[in-house]
């Protein structure tokens, strides 16, 4: 038995609610972008990933993953600095008081965190953004819901974050019913994220008469979304198969690994693929 790397179209993050669920007003905390900016700064997402992944996961970059054609490894992220962190949200009027959270105009700095009940990773992860944030002067509750209970706060939008995941495919332009003002407020983007730059990136990719142009166009639309931080773009997985030793597989496609089955061998007895490829490329 040997392990094959296969890749997934999965990327996890943490929403922000960027209004609030009971009047549609911006949320009191996190409808100021540069929060969201200061908090996701606050956070050390390559510490996080690798204490939950070890070397099967990487930091996702964006609303995007690796494998699609639009991905784009050298977005400017909003990597961990907690001292520029802090530095801003003293700046916003969010200061330290006695005991070393923050409060601003007497209101606290404080948000809830909802979780999957029942999944380790996320649960992990949960427990790091509230330890990571605490040191900044942030509080974060966590509440553990199961799917159901999930469902019926998204639907009342009734939420501050919460740690969610998204399969893609192929193509790209599934970002518009994820993140897109159109997909608000009865679609995915229960965060209410809206900029009509990103939008009308995304539509001019989704439009564009050949693949240049919607790389352009796609790219500037993750540029944006990036800094606007309407979430903290987590992890991506880095699924593995199990192959059995004597296998020769090629490649394996992290959205159906079964489609180069066909060309799949076995090697005589007694010999594994992997020496076989070995004698091959000699």
């Amino acid at each position: 038995m040997r392990l094959e790397g296969a890749g997934a179209f999965e990327y996890g993050f943490v929403q922000f609610n960027l209004h609030d669920g009971a009047t549609g007003a911006p949320h009191p905390v996190l409808g100021n972008r540069e929060v969201r900016r200061a908090l996701t700064r606050a956070l050390d997402r390559p510490l996080m990933v690798s204490s939950v992944f070890d070397s099967a996961g990487a930091v996702a970059l964006g609303p995007f993953v690796r494998r699609q054609w639009t991905a784009d490894s050298t977005l400017r992220q909003l990597g961990f600095d907690r001292v520029g962190a802090e530095r801003t949200l003293d700046s916003l009027g969010w200061r330290r008081a006695p005991g070393g959270m923050r409060q601003k105009n007497g209101r606290p700095l404080a948000l809830t965190l909802l979780v999957t009940a029942g999944s380790p990773s996320r649960m992990r992860f949960a427990e790091m953004i509230q330890e990571q944030l605490r040191q900044a002067g942030a509080q974060l509750r966590i509440e553990f819901l199961d799917g159901r209970a999930l469902g019926q706060r998204f639907a009342r939008h009734d939420y501050d974050a919460v740690i969610n995941s998204l399969t893609t495919g192929l193509s790209p332009s599934g970002v518009r019913q994820s993140w897109t003002s159109t997909a608000t407020p009865d679609g995915f983007n229960t965060g209410g994220y809206s900029s009509l730059v990103f939008d009308a990136h995304v539509d001019s990719a989704i439009r564009s008469p050949n693949a240049r142009d919607a790389r352009t166009h796609y790219r500037a639309a993750y540029r944006e979304i990036v800094d606007d931080a309407p979430a903290v773009w987590l992890y991506e997985p880095r699924l593995r198969a199990g192959v059995n030793a004597r296998v020769v597989t090629g490649p394996l496609r992290p959205d159906a690994w079964w489609a180069t089955l066909p060309r799949w061998s076995l090697v005589p007895s007694g010999r594994s693929a992997e020496r076989a490829s070995s004698g091959a490329s000699r």
